[in-house]
């Protein structure tokens, strides 16, 4: 599908605008890690690789299933590489993280469920131990270029827990 048009950014005459620009009267505030992207080809940014360190704190962020009914999910990096998964344990239909974006155990090897204690493998998403028996974590496609964390097309970013107000994602992109 052919990407969105809009109209360049007055500040920057770029399109989309860099990911940082913000409208004002002292212009563009030009990054070089500015990504030009098809919401149909990439999806919805979700926020930039150097906010996922290895196995730290992951990034929430919401989806719309099939049945278009949101539901919660997160991004991680395990080994250098991303893992994506709906923040719902294959226990019982409740959240993971035990304060937003911690899912990992004390030894950052496991991600559990704070509700009762469920274990899974970060790679794959399978239960290790715990009330989830043979259960998974079910999977979401994410992808990184450019110096950003991609989500499906129906995704949107969580707010910022410490200023909802301040985004941190690229602008110029479509909802």
């Amino acid at each position: 599908m052919a990407p969105i048009r809009r109209s360049n950014c007055a500040p920057c005459r770029r399109w989309p605008c860099c990911p940082r620009c913000r409208p004002s009267a002292s212009g563009c505030a030009s990054r070089p890690e500015a990504v030009q992207v098809s919401v149909h080809s990439r999806g919805k940014p979700l926020c930039r690789s150097d906010e996922l360190p290895e196995r730290g704190k992951a990034q929430r962020f919401e989806l719309l299933l099939a049945d278009g009914l949101p539901q919660a999910a997160f991004v991680l990096r395990v080994d250098g590489v991303l893992r994506a998964y709906l923040n719902r344990c294959a226990h019982q239909p409740a959240e993971l993280d035990w304060t937003p974006g911690a899912f990992w155990d004390a030894e950052g090897r496991e991600l559990v469920c704070a509700l009762h204690g469920a274990a899974y493998e970060p790679h794959s998403g399978r239960c290790l131990g715990g009330p989830c028996g043979r259960g998974r974590l079910q999977p979401v496609d994410v992808m990184e270029t450019g110096g950003w964390v991609y989500g499906p097309p129906h995704a949107a970013p969580a707010p910022d827990d410490d200023n909802p107000d301040t985004p941190s994602r690229p602008s110029g992109h479509a909802s």
